[in-house]
Order: structure tokens, then C-alpha cells, then sequence
């Protein structure tokens, strides 16, 4: 009887790792899966948040300059830099919702650090021009007029 308990130990041993291995698959993915869905919950989270950097009440005005040339990321990047956004990969994907027909236009711009990433796109994208410079004048655009 013991040469086949010495012939069965590799075999259960063999057994006993594996499902070892598995178990230690099963939890990493598990907590994997954790970790993925709380990165999506906050990105979600962050696309449709309804609030500023700060409080209304300690809002900075910071001047902006969009150029031409600037893609809607290097936009976000530039708020994110200047504290008006939390992110730029998440203010690209709010611009795809907020847009309509609409587009960021180029421009200097005067924004809030209290204003929601809705009211900035409002005012990229030349909708909403109150304070705005060029804003007074009955442009449009908050680029200054053109004569020829």
C-alpha cells in the first residue's frame, strides 16, 4: 500500500497546484475587474459632473488662447494645465456630447475655474460670449474684428 500512496502523492500534489493557480487567477481577475470598473465608474462620473474646479465664490478668471491648429485634446490639455479642467481625455469626450453642430473656435478667451466643462465648451465654441472679449462689440466670436 505505501508504493501507491508514493505513486498518488505527484499526482494529488500535482492537483493541489493547479487548483492553487486557478484560484490565484480567478481572485486576480476578480480584483482586476474591480479595479476596471471603478476606473470607468470615475471616468463616467467625470464626463457628466455638473461643477467647476472650485466654489463659485473662489473662482479665478484665466485668460486662454485656442489656436487654429490645436486639437480638441491639446485644448484639454491646455485647461488642465491652467486648472479649469480635471482632464483632458475626459473634456475630449464631453466635447463630442456638447458639440451639436457646433465647434471650438479659435480665440483668446476669459474663463472661470468655477465654470462646469459645459459652460467652457459654451463659450469655445462662441455660443455663449457674455465677457468675452470682443464680446461687446456685437461679434459673434470672441475674435477681434476683421476690416479689410
Amino acid at each position: 500500500m505505501t508504493d501507491g500512496k508514493k505513486k498518488m502523492a505527484p499526482a494529488v500534489a500535482a492537483y493541489l497546484v493547479r487548483t492553487l493557480i486557478r484560484w490565484m487567477l480567478y481572485v486576480a481577475a476578480v480584483f482586476i475587474l474591480i479595479r476596471c470598473a471603478r476606473a470607468a465608474y470615475t471616468f463616467g462620473y467625470n464626463v457628466f459632473d455638473e461643477h467647476g474646479m472650485v466654489s463659485e465664490e473662489n473662482g479665478v478668471d484665466v485668460s486662454v488662447i485656442v489656436r487654429e491648429t490645436q486639437s480638441v485634446y491639446e485644448v484639454g490639455k491646455m485647461l488642465r494645465e491652467k486648472g479649469l479642467i480635471k482632464d483632458a481625455r475626459v473634456f475630449q469626450v464631453q466635447e463630442k456630447l456638447y458639440k451639436g453642430e457646433n465647434e471650438i473656435q479659435p480665440g483668446m478667451y476669459v474663463l472661470n475655474t468655477s465654470q462646469n466643462a459645459e459652460k467652457i465648451l459654451n463659450i469655445l465654441f462662441g455660443v455663449d460670449t457674455e465677457g468675452q472679449p470682443g464680446a461687446e462689440n456685437g461679434s459673434e466670436t470672441p475674435e477681434a474684428d476683421e476690416s479689410p
